[in-house]
């Protein structure tokens, strides 16, 4: 399964990155890169703000053919507004 993680590199969003490595499972995080942006050099991750271009959030999603989608609660009404806008 494919995962798109918004964050990733502090607290929930590590433990969240770590199990679905350790499950096997592709990873893609999106952040702002400003907190541990060296904590996973080996995952692919986009930079973007999901509070300043809510967009960002949707076009990350979509543009990188994930499947299957799981964010945080925190940030799935930035993304949901990404996507009704079109981003």
């Amino acid at each position: 399964m494919r995962f798109l993680i918004i964050g990733g590199t502090i607290f929930l969003g590590r433990a969240l990155v770590d199990a679905a490595q350790a499950r096997g499972h592709r990873v893609t995080l999106f952040n702002r890169g400003l907190s541990n942006p060296e904590a996973y050099p080996d995952i692919e991750t986009i930079r973007g703000d999901r509070e300043t271009d809510p967009r960002s959030a949707g076009r990350a999603a979509l543009g990188r053919g994930n499947r299957h989608l799981r964010v945080s609660a925190a940030a799935a009404d930035a993304v949901n507004r990404g996507f009704a806008s079109g981003g």
